[in-house]
């Protein structure tokens, strides 16, 4: 006998039962007016429940066109909603303007949104529910299947077939494609890192790669205006979590950055930080006050249930971009078991920025100074950062690395960006002071190496950001003597 698939259409409900759906209609309207006050909210929201989980048709239509105002780069604000509703013919479909200004009255707090949404979701999994028994209660009183088959739908009701109206997958025609109306590239560090975009800084054990990772997160928290010679287009909200370190040195580190920069003496930098950056440790987990559970958990990323509890803070606390520090630590893997944690992490960094998180992982380099396990890996980056000593270090410079662009996918308006440059870090009294300066010797020497492999200056000059005249300079150096030794060392 046929069956009766659990994704057919919705058998109608009895009038008893359809009166008392659970919705809650005040976290609906708080999540929509959290939006209009504060558009940022949408990426949390979002994140949490789909238009359909809205039991009121006006607020799907709501917040639909939120969704569609954001991809479109425009304010989600009274004025643009009902403009685009009336654009649409769906201004009354959407409840009409006294219903939408009435939104944000009395919110309690736009903070709050992540837990409104919850509870909206909620209530769609249990009307759901409801739907999903009723059409196979219905089915079992019709009397056409099988016992077991029902039984098996049951059991299974979480685990829905796909139908074409199901379906998730979406198909844009070449002639729609061409008007399609679409946000612009957004870099947080241009040309570095874009919104939704991931990439890594790599280095062996002791140059100094995770107080160069503080300070970079430091400025994205902050919104400077450059991480060295590298834009930063705004402030963004940084979960920074640290697998190794020890608390005590995350904080001495944080003092001498806020001395360095000035911060400690101003309160509106100190009040920027302590709203858009957050710090995980594993001795964070033992602070007095905090839950006994916190205190038989550290952070790692190794399996799906603490990627989860990660991704709950991230989406819980509006979170835009995670840095994660280290690999090697948050998930400590065997050579053979590499090639499985590289494969999930990839699908976990794609999913988290599908949804709009940009990610910054920190590694450590192999015996030969390159990428450990990473290499020919790298098809999701956006860049890759390689850290080194210098040559030329002594002890008592304390940190000091070259710092190379090692891939990139975006093009780079400036060239200068693409140069590579020596930064050097200078702690005493007055806190942590960073020194930054072109790195002309290892140009120089990348130069004549490409000028061997048959270079032309032009292309040089182009991969190295530098001028073709200098460019020229150094090919008639070393059309005289290949040996960039030479040249290094008397200049």
């Amino acid at each position: 006998m046929a069956t009766v698939p659990i994704n057919q259409a919705r058998k109608p409900l009895s009038p008893d039962i359809a009166k008392t759906l659970p919705w809650n209609k005040d976290a609906e309207r708080a999540v929509l007016g959290a939006v209009l006050l504060d558009n940022e909210a949408l990426k949390i929201a979002a994140a949490n429940v789909s238009v359909e989980d809205f039991f009121l048709k006006e607020n799907q239509r709501l917040f639909l066109t939120m969704l569609m105002l954001a991809e479109m780069g425009k304010p989600i604000e009274l004025l643009t909603l009902v403009d685009k509703l009336q654009a649409e013919g769906s201004l009354e479909t959407a409840g009409g303007y006294a219903y939408i200004s009435a939104l944000a009255d009395g919110m309690p707090k736009v903070s709050n949104v992540a837990s409104y949404a919850q509870i909206v979701k909620e209530k769609s999994r249990l009307r759901q529910i409801i739907h999903i028994t009723n059409n196979i209660q219905q089915t079992a009183i019709e009397g056409y299947t099988k016992p077991d088959e029902l039984c098996t739908q049951l059991e299974n009701f979480g685990r829905q077939t796909l139908t074409t109206k199901d379906n998730p997958a979406v198909v844009v025609g070449f002639r729609s494609l061409l008007s399609l109306q679409m946000a612009p590239v957004e870099f947080v560090i241009e040309p570095l890192l874009t919104v939704g975009g991931t990439g890594m800084l790599f280095a062996w054990r002791g140059v100094g790669k995770s107080f160069v990772m503080t300070e970079m997160a430091t400025q994205i928290a902050l919104g400077a205006p450059k991480i060295w010679p590298w834009p930063v287009s705004r402030a963004y909200r940084v979960l920074y979590i640290y697998g190794e370190m020890h608390g005590s040195t995350i904080k001495d580190r944080a003092i001498q950055l806020a001395k360095g920069h000035s911060i400690i003496v101003h309160e509106e930098m100190l009040d920027k930080l302590e709203t858009n950056f957050g710090l995980m440790s594993k001795d964070f987990q033992m602070l007095e006050g905090t839950p006994r559970n916190a205190k038989t958990w550290r952070p790692k990323i190794s399996s799906a249930r603490d990627r989860k509890i990660i991704e709950e803070r991230i989406f819980s606390g509006g979170y835009e971009v995670v840095i994660l520090d280290n690999i090697s630590t948050l998930w400590p893997a065997s050579q053979e078991g590499e090639s499985d944690m590289v494969s999930e992490l990839q699908e976990w960094f794609v999913d988290l920025n599908q949804r709009r998180v940009t990610i910054i992982f920190l590694h450590h380099a192999g015996k030969g100074g390159e990428q450990r396990g990473w290499s020919g890996k790298e098809d999701i980056l956006d860049f890759t950062l390689k850290l080194r000593t210098p040559g030329d270090y002594k002890q008592e410079q304390q940190l000091r690395a070259e710092v190379t662009i090692e891939k990139k996918r975006h093009e780079a308006k400036d060239l200068s960006f693409m140069a590579p440059f020596e930064i050097s870090l200078v702690t005493d009294s007055d806190g942590a002071q960073w020194l930054m300066r072109p790195m002309r010797d290892l140009q120089k020497k990348t130069a004549f190496a490409d000028f061997t492999e048959g270079m032309k200056p032009k292309e040089v000059s182009q991969e190295l950001g530098i001028s073709l005249r200098t460019v020229y300079r150094w090919h008639n150096k070393w059309k005289s003597n290949p040996d960039v030794k030479n040249w290094t060392d008397s200049e």
